[in-house]
């Protein structure tokens, strides 16, 4: 036994010691926030938030995260970090028909895994949910305060960008009052939802990545069709 090299030291052995440890720590127990727990949590909103600004807000933000796959720190800011990493209020804009708001385009110009630093443009219309993601944008940037376009597009009443606390505080009010435990769905269940719901909808893989700025497969540990 003296003589035996010790396996344990190998390098093989050490990537797959290590390879085990990363994906026991894979597991997601977060929940995806699909098309029935959104409209609740819509429904909630003048139940938990008093300000009727911020019930606009709200409405607006929910759709717009689950609608866009968005990740909450593309769309609310985070103590020390720059406001640029947001969205800005000029990296959306608004398609008619015959007058009427039809579609949002969204410029994301900062994503995680962007090493090219290449911007993506996506769009959404009015969606499945009880109500429309393009009307609650539209009413949303009607009562927004004013602001120049570099502006976060998403802001308290007082013109100050929304911070991620502030979101955090009133989804978790929101999925209280829908019964729901806020231990299992955050601010990433919309983001899970929403590829959920793609998948469900029987969009490809490539439209699936394009939507949710996905460069992998990665997307696929997103799909939790077996929990609803």
């Amino acid at each position: 036994m003296m003589s035996m090299p010790d396996n344990t030291q190998s390098f093989l052995v050490e990537k797959l010691v290590t390879g085990t440890y990363r994906l026991s720590k894979t597991f997601d127990s977060r929940l995806p926030i699909t098309i029935p727990i959104l409209n609740k949590l819509i429904q909630s909103i003048t139940l938990v938030v008093k300000c009727t600004y911020d019930q606009v807000l709200f409405k607006a933000i929910f759709l717009f995260a689950f609608s866009t796959f968005s990740r909450v720190g593309e769309l609310v800011t985070s103590k020390n970090a720059p406001n640029d990493n947001v969205l800005l209020l000029h990296d959306v804009s608004l398609s008619y028909i015959q007058g009427k708001a039809a579609e949002v385009q969204v410029c994301f110009r900062r994503f995680k895994h962007n090493v090219r630093g290449m911007p993506k443009t996506i769009s959404f219309s009015h969606g499945t949910a009880m109500e429309s993601a393009v009307v609650a944008m539209v009413e949303y940037l009607k009562v927004r305060p004013y602001s120049v376009p570099t502006e976060p597009l998403f802001c308290s009443v007082d013109a100050t960008p929304l911070h991620r606390p502030v979101f955090d505080r009133i989804l978790h009010k929101c999925l209280a009052s829908c019964g729901l435990d806020s231990s299992r769905y955050k601010g990433h269940s919309f983001r899970i939802g929403a590829a959920t719901d793609a998948a469900e909808r029987g969009l490809s893989d490539s439209q699936i990545r394009s939507m949710g700025r996905w460069k992998s497969n990665a997307f696929q540990k997103y799909i939790r069709s077996h929990l609803n």
